[in-house]
């Protein structure tokens, strides 16, 4: 062995290399430690085996190459004070520090090594002028705070970690390698990144000016990364294992996955676009104040919460949990969407449907949404457990929808649809409130439908439910009101049957109940399956239409009002068995009409009656009602008011009589049977 070592001497002497060949702490200038080879002034070699640290604290300059490391060899190499100025620095093995000096190399920086190469650039610089620093193997590891100025070339399977505090200006990061940050880099120059895989570790990547940082791959698996101030693109797939904060003036683009693990945690305060799929696999992407453009799946106990975001070209398949927190859906095109498919929806403040469609399917849903004008939201198949759904556009309820606790529908434009195709029902019980102003059409079953606005129909309507007409105005402006159970109309409440509709059709066995200063205005026809209950201080007014009844409740304090024509009986109410009268009638004369002195018109047609009108007024023409086995009617005299008279009063001739009761028992029923069946 001493002769082997005796012979390297010899040749390092012969090529004029320096070889640091003990263990031993020293200042460069101690011959001690270079031994027979002496001072270094062409190259030098630091590779004895063993740790120890050598110091340079004065100008040194080499001709040819430094080499720091080697086998077994774990030198520091402190540049303290002083400079080093050589044409070719490689680190084989050991640590760089430098303290107060500088290390100029005018060729290049080779990092070849099988473990981890330190450069501590406590306050000191390094520069590699024309060459870079290249990472041909291994690791190499800056920490300190730095000025970066260099280019980084990482060849494939190698890593450039910055731990440190770091600067950089006109400086490059390139190669098919990997940059793994768990300190600080802050580009505030003309910098690029554009290497293969860029790491997060509980790193801080900032920039001053309009930066791009580009690579293939964005990996985070440490605590509380953050980016800040510039753009980022990852052009294939990205892993989020850690914690990534993505700043209010970043933005990060990636072309292919990005992929949240158990443990991940995303929050976006600043823009997101994700290309491919965002996978959130049992972790958290949260998204505050940011723009997200992505196709995402949250798996099971996964979440993706997006606050103060705006929404577009985004699919959502869930199976976790998604919450909407002040997020809006659309950016100024109408060719915008968003859909989430599937898992759990909350609405903690009301999503915004700006402009393009949102649709939601196969979720349960809590919480508010707003659709604007010109948008579109469709749910289908969705289960809403509360909330309220505020539409300005379009609506619409495709296949089965369930609603569990309240639920509120506002339109707030009369130009507002609600359109279900599908069946709406309700869960225990619920009610389904409709308020604000806007057409609706649809299937809803069990619960209740409570119009508390005003509402035309812009299709069927059919209710398998109880219909509640509470303040509000429900019109049939077009197709059919139908429902198997009571409509009720309550308060100010106006049920209207439109002239321009098919009417109303309120099954066998449900209830058309009139409550106190409810109206319902029949322009059009409305059948009712079983009782009409005109309650106290309610109306039934009948202008241009009729009214079919299997029976009729009136109270003292109720009104029937209706406007006779020519001599017919489709435009009056026809109550197939019994009419309990009581309360006022009121008849007016249609304009068009001309009701003749001694002329009697029908009002109400019946199977029989018990009771008549408390009282009566005629507004054009008329002053007495007359009450028959089957009709009651009202004859033209020359006063404008009276008092109903008597069943033995004044009553129609024996002919017309036949005649009404002969229309009513032949035709009526049939008829009335056939709207039901």
């Amino acid at each position: 062995m001493k002769i082997v070592a005796v012979l390297c001497m010899i040749l390092a002497i012969t090529y004029g290399q320096s070889i640091w060949s003990q263990a031993i702490n020293g200042t460069w200038t101690a011959l001690q430690g270079w031994g027979i080879t002496g001072l270094p002034t062409d190259s030098a070699i630091i590779n004895a085996i063993g740790s120890f640290v050598v110091t340079i604290n004065s100008p040194v300059l080499l001709i040819s190459s430094l080499t720091l490391g080697g086998t077994g060899s774990l030198p520091t190499l402190l540049v303290n004070g002083g400079s080093l100025s050589v044409p070719a620095l490689n680190l084989v093995s050991g640590t760089l520090v430098v303290v107060n000096g500088s290390v100029s190399v005018t060729g290049r920086i080779l990092v070849n090594t099988t473990d981890t190469v330190i450069i501590n650039l406590a306050s000191g610089t390094i520069q590699s002028l024309l060459g870079g620093t290249q990472i041909a193997k291994g690791q190499l590891q800056l920490i300190g705070a730095s000025a970066l100025t260099d280019t980084y070339q990482i060849a494939n399977g190698s890593t450039l970690l910055l731990s440190g505090q770091h600067t950089a200006a006109s400086c490059k990061f390139s190669g098919d390698g990997m940059v793994s940050l768990t300190g600080s880099l802050n580009l505030n120059g003309d910098c690029e990144v554009n290497t293969n895989t860029f790491v997060l570790a509980g790193g801080f990547l900032n920039s001053t000016a309009a930066t791009l940082a580009q690579f293939a791959t964005l990996v985070v698996n440490g605590a509380n990364s953050t980016i800040q101030g510039l753009q980022v693109k990852a052009t294939a797939a990205s892993l989020i294992s850690g914690s990534l904060n993505i700043a209010t003036t970043a933005s990060v683009t990636v072309d292919g996955s990005l992929t949240v693990t158990a443990s991940g945690v995303v929050s976006v305060m600043g823009q997101l676009n994700v290309l491919g799929q965002a996978i959130v696999n049992q972790g958290t992407l949260l998204l505050e104040s940011a723009v997200l453009y992505a196709n995402a799946t949250v798996a099971n106990g996964a979440q993706l919460a997006v606050n103060n975001t705006r929404l577009f070209a985004t699919y959502i398949q869930n199976a976790g949990t998604v919450t909407f927190n002040n997020a809006i859906a659309g950016l100024n095109s109408t060719a915008n969407y968003v859909s989430v498919m599937g898992g759990q929806v909350y609405f903690e403040t009301p999503l915004v449907v700006q402009n393009g469609v949102a649709y939601f399917s196969n979720v349960t849903a809590q919480g508010a949404i707003t659709i604007q004008a010109g948008a579109t939201a469709t749910l289908n198949n969705v289960k809403w457990t509360a909330g309220q759904i505020n539409n300005t556009g379009n609506l619409i309820l495709t296949n089965a929808v369930q609603y569990a606790g309240d639920l509120y529908y506002y339109a707030a434009s009369t130009s507002a649809t609600l359109t279900a195709t599908g069946s709406v029902t309700a869960v225990d019980g619920s009610i389904l409130h409709f308020t604000g102003q806007g057409y609706v059409a649809g299937s809803f079953n069990n619960g209740t439908v409570s119009v508390e606005g005003s509402y035309a129909t812009s299709d069927d309507v059919n209710v398998d439910g109880v219909l509640l007409v509470a303040g509000g105005i429900l019109t049939t402006a077009k197709g059919n009101i139908k429902t198997s159970k009571d409509i009720i109309v309550t308060k100010t409440g106006m049920l209207i049957a439109a002239i321009n509709s098919t009417g109303m059709n309120i099954s066998t066995n449900a209830n058309l109940i009139v409550n106190a200063s409810a109206q319902v205005i029949v322009q059009g026809a409305l059948s009712v399956g079983a009782t009409l209950q005109l309650q106290a201080q309610s109306t039934l007014n009948v202008t241009k239409g009729y009214v079919n009844a299997l029976a009729l409740a009136m109270d003292a304090a109720s009104k029937y009002a209706v406007t006779v024509f020519s001599n017919t009986t489709s435009r009056v109410l026809n109550v197939v068995n019994n009419a309990q009268l009581s309360g006022s009638l009121e008849v007016d004369v249609d304009p068009s009409f001309t009701f003749g002195i001694g002329q009697t018109q029908i009002v109400m047609m019946y199977g029989n009656h018990t009771g008549t009108f408390g009282s009566f007024s005629i507004k054009r023409d008329a002053d007495a009602v007359n009450y028959g086995p089957k009709s009651a009617t009202v004859t033209r005299g020359s006063e404008t008011s009276g008092t109903a008279t008597s069943p033995t009063g004044t009553v129609t001739s024996t002919a017309m009589e036949s005649d009404a009761s002969a229309f009513h028992v032949a035709i009526l029923p049939l008829a009335f049977l056939a709207y039901f069946f």
